[in-house]
């Protein structure tokens, strides 16, 4: 689990935990007041108080936590980061739709409503808008899934990098040697290398300074030749190379040497 998406999930908490002790926002003054609860707006006007029910702050929540759920359930793609950017930008717009439904209905000019059982008073006073913890713990939440998004959940410097993230970040600096022998010495693979090519059972790996003719080269019956270059990597498949990416190339290997993918750590959010 990457530290960055247990982060989002400790703020997401945090926001949740906070509704049930501060508004959103509020409207204050000596004697009225309106709050933006989990349930709707708070009214206070002296010792008189009400409830207007609103599903939009219920929504807002339901989509924070969905939010959060998302990234932890499904971490084999980045997709799951941006479906989290998402649904907390959702919850930030059920929120904003709450002021504005504050501003239609809850005011008329500059006086205030103050709903009673039977109809409603209009009341005129000085009064303080202000935004209060949840608000910008749920802002923060925004800023944190954006990171999220873009760096695929690697902003923290200080997060360990699993066996497949050291390799793939070799493989996409074209330390390829470094990259393919760190994978082998670490699973206990037999290996041996010769100018350009790393070989193992039933596998040729080509470094990006052989020529693509070399592939051709004679080979036995089910052995694989995947060729490295940059940020690709090609595969022989009947005397024709085939584009496919990085981590396909690294699973190709692992099959090829028979070693359950399980065995190692995964890379997240890919």
């Amino acid at each position: 689990m990457r530290t960055e998406v247990l982060v989002y999930t400790v703020v997401i908490s945090a926001f949740i935990l906070s509704l049930l002790f501060y508004p959103v926002f509020e409207v204050n003054s000596s004697i009225y007041s309106q709050e933006l609860g989990l349930f709707g707006f708070n009214i206070r006007f002296y010792d008189y108080s009400s409830t207007v029910f609103l599903p939009l702050p219920i929504a807002g929540v339901i989509y924070a936590l969905l939010s959060a759920i998302v990234p932890l359930k499904w971490r084999k793609t980045r997709y799951s980061l941006y479906l989290s950017t998402i649904l907390i930008l959702l919850s930030i717009s059920m929120f904003i739709s709450s002021y504005i439904y504050d501003e239609k209905y809850l005011f008329y000019y500059d006086y205030s409503v103050l709903p009673t059982y039977n109809g409603a008073f209009l009341i005129y006073f000085p009064k303080v808008f202000s935004f209060n913890l949840p608000f910008f713990i749920l802002i923060a939440s925004a800023v944190i899934s954006s990171l999220n998004s873009v760096t695929r959940a690697r902003w923290i410097p200080i997060s360990k990098m699993s066996l497949l993230e050291k390799v793939l970040h070799d493989l996409r600096y074209n330390e390829i040697e470094r990259g393919i022998v760190k994978l082998f010495t670490e699973l206990n693979v037999p290996y041996s290398i010769e100018e350009g090519v790393i070989s193992a059972q039933h596998l040729k790996i080509l470094k990006e300074n052989r020529k693509i003719k070399e592939a051709f080269f004679p080979r036995r019956f089910n052995t694989s030749v995947i060729f490295i270059q940059g940020n690709k990597a090609y595969k022989m498949d009947n005397g024709e190379l085939k584009e496919i990416s990085l981590l396909e190339a690294i699973k190709i290997i692992l099959e090829k040497v028979e070693i359950n993918e399980n065995k190692i750590e995964k890379e997240e959010y890919l």
